[in-house]
């Protein structure tokens, strides 16, 4: 055990960490223990979080963490402990992985030089080498990211870095089209066709930013072509990111006539709802509407048998209710999100509604789309939405927070309390009412010292440690008490 009691009694993350260290289920420590330690890499306390990821029973799962520690090493210029630690991972594959990742912070944090020290570590290492000259091209050295480009044996690898490196320059207002036109013919070496087509697609969206629409839609005649070639479940996928790109050129019928070929008809309303969000940014309102019909429609034509992921179709279920109340019909929106059979799906569509409903002073229909959740955590959450839709009435935004803050209480799940009183507690604070604020953590924190189940118990205190942090905010004598009581629980 490395949390001492007294650290743990004084501090939140460390009693998290304290009640992590002694969950008897080897899933339940494992994960409790991983997110903690990952939170103290990223504040830079590497020892300890190496230590707490040595505690991990599972192979697997400390191999993992330990590699994401290896990688924030790079935040903190410490390389070589960074590489001390890639040692340390036992599965070989991982330990090659961390050291990728190792070089890959290293290249985002602008030690570009040190990346290329690691990567010498690195036993396959054209990605890490692409992605350090991706760097460099975003640094503007055009010359090194040629250098390393021609290390590069992967003609994937290569057709990334020169869309990365197209990008780069369109950033800089300098012209992009021949780079494009190098990775549209470097893209003909690629093998396999459902990696082709990807990168053609992103190669086709360069040319789209970089003004030359022409182009683009030669690229995308090309991928058609290759989509053809593919089996069924990866040429409909493709033919619908196809079609969302002609609509993004503003060729909407070339969009719809992309789509006709689809046989899921999941994609299909998938790619319709994509299409309206086209329509709407081009502001042709009706034509928007007009999509999100038929993405609904189509969506309700599925048959049962043929319905391969519910939980995607749900979703998009509520996706399409979200877009016909943010383009304007939120009694629409409403209709649709209340046939959701999927909870969550459903609260998160009426929890949206509310927020865009109450923006646009439809009170009304913020209000029943708030009612209509069941679950009282959820209807906190829209309550929540809704004050900081209203941000521009004050006393209407208090109204609904104040409501958010009494109907938390009847939360009978204790951790879902927890987080519910936390997010009304931030809202009290962003409104400056840091009294408020403070005595709600103090609520969450005395419902987070009554969960039984470690596990919950942990991350409920993880979450809270995160807010007092952010919000600066310090634990009185009334915090370090129930820290006690939690830790002489525990031990």
């Amino acid at each position: 055990m490395l949390i001492e009691r007294q650290q743990a009694e004084t501090n939140l993350l460390a009693c998290a960490a304290f009640v992590a260290e002694r969950i008897g289920s080897a899933d339940g420590h494992a994960a409790s223990v991983s997110d903690i330690a990952l939170r103290y890499a990223a504040r830079g306390e590497l020892d300890l979080a190496a230590g707490l990821a040595d505690e991990i029973r599972d192979p697997h799962t400390r191999d993992v963490v330990l590699s994401e520690i290896a990688a924030r090493c790079a935040d903190f210029d410490d390389d070589e402990y960074g590489l001390q630690l890639t040692e340390a991972i036992e599965e070989y594959g991982y330990q090659q992985q961390a050291r990728h990742n190792l070089a890959a912070r290293q290249a985002v944090n602008g030690r570009l030089e040190a990346a290329l020290a690691t990567v010498e570590q690195i036993d396959d290492p054209f990605a890490a080498v692409g992605e350090i000259a991706v760097r460099f091209a975003h640094d503007g050295d055009e010359t090194r990211t040629r250098e390393l480009l021609k290390q590069v044996d992967f003609p994937t690898v290569r057709v990334q870095v020169l869309n990365e490196l197209a990008a780069a320059k369109m950033k800089r207002g300098e012209p992009a089209e021949e780079v494009l036109a190098e990775s549209f013919a470097e893209s003909e070496q690629i093998e396999f066709a459902e990696e082709r087509t990807q990168l053609l697609l992103e190669t086709a969206s360069r040319f789209h930013e970089a003004g030359h629409d022409d182009n683009s839609i030669a690229v995308l005649e090309k991928a058609k072509q290759l989509a053809e070639t593919l089996e069924r479940r990866f040429r409909d996928s493709v033919l619908v990111q196809i079609a969302l790109l002609y609509a993004r050129l503003g060729n909407f019928e070339s969009a719809e006539q992309t789509l006709k070929p689809i046989e899921d008809l999941q994609q299909t309303a998938a790619a319709h709802a994509g299409i309206a969000l086209e329509h709407h940014s081009n502001d042709d309102n009706e034509h928007a509407l007009g999509s999100l019909a038929e993405a609904y429609a189509v969506l309700k034509s599925q048959p049962e048998k043929l319905i391969r992921d519910s939980a995607a179709r749900f979703n998009l279920f509520a996706t399409v209710a979200i877009r016909f109340a943010d383009f304007g019909k939120p009694e629409r929106g409403l209709e649709i999100a209340l046939e959701n059979p999927e909870d969550e799906a459903r609260h998160t569509a009426l929890s949206s509604i509310a927020a865009i409903a109450a923006a646009n002073g439809r009170e009304d229909i913020a209000r029943q789309a708030a009612n209509s959740i069941e679950d009282f955590a959820g209807r906190v959450f829209a309550l929540i939405a809704i004050s900081r839709s209203e941000a521009g009435d004050a006393e209407k935004s208090l109204q609904y927070l104040h409501e958010a803050s009494g109907l938390s209480e009847e939360i009978g799940q204790l951790s879902l309390r927890v987080q519910a009183l936390n997010e009304v507690a931030e809202r009290y604070a962003e409104l400056g009412d840091r009294e408020k604020c403070a005595a709600l953590l103090h609520q969450s924190l005395q419902t987070a010292q009554t969960i039984v189940d470690q596990s919950l118990q942990s991350t409920a205190l993880v979450n809270l440690a995160q807010i007092y942090e952010k919000l600066d905010l310090g634990l009185g004598d009334k915090e370090l008490e129930i820290l006690g009581l939690i830790v002489r629980k525990r031990m």
